[in-house]
């Protein structure tokens, strides 16, 4: 019983001893595969919160705008031009021209007006804005190729003639238009021949919200076919729903911003090619007892907030103003109904965070409404 008790013991010292050799020569040899491929090991790379900050999703370092800062103004053919000052702006933008759908241009009061624009901006820098703007129109038009050319080569010498140096298109889908994505670039492809042959720009006018509300635009292809994009930075409220912002700088409880749309455009344009547009206007919605919206909002522009409310409140103290610190934009609320608009302050705090994300061009719709 004793041999048997000290063969074990034997035994297992043996074993102890062999696994320990082991062990020692298997950690040997790893550690020594590991420093021979360690050149092959890819470390994981940390980035500081503060770097991210200065990088749009392409991955370009954002620049604080340092260079001259351009301003421009459309003006409506529906507005007076003789009550209007025509020395405040780089640029004013015609709106403007309407094709008809046989290769045409419509006769309406927008292009009877062009001579009067033109005499009122006599030496100042114009662009020509091609309005397609109604829903069933923009359809019938971009499936109707065969007068593309005819029209687009009256704009473009309309434009030359009363002396253009530019043909912006307001060309407007909503998100349940998707069969009109290839036709607009076709018939953006098509109208990028023009300025080559007449020496002029060539830009396009964008919802801002685009991205967003999933609007049909191709962005990467209009990118290489267009001179400039304008981002139309207001009516992201819209008339029938809850009371907001025209568009909020920042997201807030809103979903989307002024800030994440210049992102999302940034992705395919330079931010030197990006101009933002505010709109000189606001929405009043009357209100029940409970603060719910009784109707559609109507539109107001800024002169007539101010002359029928603004000046009407400060007399009387019946409501009050307020400026949305996430929206930058002014909130007047009255007894019964609420207003959110915009007006020169606001633009001011606007243009001075959008300088921080490398846009200094910048837009107002319309002369006259503010």
């Amino acid at each position: 019983m004793k041999k048997l008790l000290v063969r074990l013991i034997f035994l297992g010292s043996v074993s102890i001893v062999v696994f320990l050799v082991f062990k020692v020569f298997f950690d040997s040899h790893r550690k020594s595969n590991l420093e021979k491929d360690k050149t092959a090991i890819t470390p994981i790379l940390k980035v500081s919160p503060q770097k991210k900050k200065l990088e749009s999703r392409d991955g370009i370092k954002l620049k604080e705008f340092t260079g001259e800062v351009r301003e421009c103004a459309f003006v409506v053919y529906w507005i007076n031009f003789a009550s209007l000052n025509f020395e405040n702006y780089d640029k004013y933008l015609y709106f403007g021209i309407a094709p008809d759908l046989k290769g045409g241009i419509v006769k309406d009061q927008g292009f009877k007006k062009i001579d009067s624009f033109v005499k009122s901006t006599q030496g100042k820098d114009r662009a020509l804005v091609v309005r397609l703007i109604d829903k069933r129109l923009v359809q019938e038009f971009l499936s109707k190729k065969e007068v593309w050319k005819s029209f687009l080569d009256k704009a473009f010498s309309l434009a030359v003639q009363k002396g253009f140096s530019e043909v912006s298109f307001d060309i407007e889908l909503s998100p349940f238009q998707e069969s009109l994505r290839e036709p607009l670039v076709e018939f953006l492809e098509e109208a990028s021949k023009e300025p080559q042959k007449r020496g002029i720009k060539i830009s396009f006018i964008a919802y801002a919200d685009s991205f967003y509300r999933k609007r049909p635009f191709d962005f990467e292809k209009t990118s290489k076919l267009v001179d400039e994009v304008y981002l139309m930075a207001y009516d992201f409220t819209k008339s029938i729903s809850e009371p907001g912002p025209n568009f909020p700088l920042e997201k807030g409880e809103w979903g989307y911003s002024l800030l994440q749309a210049v992102e999302d455009f940034g992705r395919f344009f330079e931010r030197e090619r990006l101009t933002v547009v505010f709109g000189g206007f606001g929405y009043k919605w009357n209100l029940s007892e409970d603060g719910r919206p009784l109707s559609r909002a109507k539109a107001l522009s800024f002169n007539s907030i101010k002359k029928n409310y603004l000046q009407k409140c400060a007399k009387e103290g019946s409501c009050e103003v307020r400026l949305d610190e996430k929206a930058k934009e002014k909130v007047l609320r009255g007894e019964d109904f609420v207003i959110w608009y915009e007006d020169k302050e606001t633009f001011r705090l606007k243009k001075e965070r959008l300088k921080k994300e490398g846009i200094g061009s910048s837009c107002y719709f319309a002369l006259g409404y503010f």
